[in-house]
């Protein structure tokens, strides 16, 4: 896990403020950051660290359970206690002697006033698995249904979940594991609560493992489709990786009927319709739901639509074969 550490600390360096020592995100200071930047200090046993992390620790503690210092006095609820426990948490485990009896004090009636995390009953998202997996580690419990939502092939959370470009939004529950992809490596914003991260002992992924014909690849890229489903339209989005050409028939095109089969990646796709009525297919470039970096201007998924002409209600089914599992 020392990588978590170095990712954790790296973050935490690029966005602290020079005038205030905090760090800073998105023009605000939020607390949560802070404590997670200050066990990455302590965690890293450099004298110089464990200086700068025990006064930033006092800086903080006034500020309360305020989510953002700016908030100061509002107090946060039972969900930003729960998050923030963790963090106090080891901070007193592994650095209680060396914080000196006043600021351990200050540090143990406050996580005396926090809710302790709970594991969440079921868990969908991979930031909920995260959540899961912290909790695993303060109680020492078994992570394995956690780590059978990681296909280790793919690099990637199994189930639905945002995007951040071409791939999968990078979370904690990322990080939780022990080889980390590209993506995961490049400088993120979740990176500062990485601290939170203990080293596993002996940490094996279970045989039985998921996997999901949805989401493939491997370290250095996580590819994925997305389908929704509309009133008037169906649409698959597929990341738009340099590799993704998209062809009707085996032609280039940017609209097809019913009928035809459209090959991208390594899949083949084709469509079928309940009810009566028209349809009519169009590619284009656009943005999944979910995805936090569009704009205007920009567009990281080709979008395969088929939309309702006339009268309806017409359902649309997506039919694709994965053409590598085909010897």
């Amino acid at each position: 896990m020392e990588k978590q550490l170095e990712l954790a600390l790296r973050a935490g360096r690029l966005r602290q403020s020079l005038k205030t020592g905090f760090i800073h995100e998105e023009g605000v200071i939020p607390l949560l950051d802070n404590y997670a930047f200050a066990l990455s200090l302590l965690r890293s046993r450099q004298v110089d660290h464990v200086l700068e992390a025990k006064a930033l620790l006092e800086k903080l503690l006034p500020f309360g359970l305020s989510p953002h210092l700016h908030e100061y006095p509002t107090q946060g609820d039972i969900y930003f206690g729960r998050k923030l426990y963790p963090y106090l948490f080891w901070i007193l485990r592994e650095f209680g002697p060396i914080l000196g009896v006043p600021l351990r004090q200050k540090l143990e009636e406050q996580l005396a006033s926090l809710p302790k995390p709970i594991l969440p009953e079921n868990p969908h998202t991979p930031q909920e698995w995260a959540n899961y997996l912290i909790v695993c580690q303060l109680d020492n419990l078994d992570p394995t249904p956690a780590l059978r939502q990681w296909d280790p092939r793919a690099f990637a959370f199994i189930g639905p979940q945002q995007q951040e470009k071409f791939e999968p939004a990078v979370t904690l529950f990322d990080l939780f594991m022990p080889e980390l992809s590209r993506r995961a490596l490049e400088d993120h914003p979740t990176h500062v609560r990485a601290s939170v991260i203990r080293p596993w002992e002996n940490l094996v992924f279970p045989a039985d493992h998921k996997t999901s014909p949805h989401i493939w690849g491997d370290q250095k890229h996580t590819h994925s489709i997305y389908i929704s489903e509309g009133a008037d339209e169906t649409v698959l989005y597929i990341d738009a990786h340099p590799d993704h050409n998209i062809t009707v028939d085996h032609q280039k095109a940017t609209t097809f009927q019913l009928g035809d089969r459209l090959q991208v990646a390594h899949f083949e796709v084709s469509f079928s319709v309940e009810g009566e009525g028209k349809v009519f297919g169009h590619i284009s470039r656009g943005n999944r739901p979910g995805q936090l970096s569009a704009t205007k201007f920009d567009a990281y998924d080709w979008k395969i639509a088929l939309r309702t002409i006339g009268q309806g209600p017409l359902k649309v089914h997506f039919h694709y074969t994965n053409l590598l599992q085909i010897s």
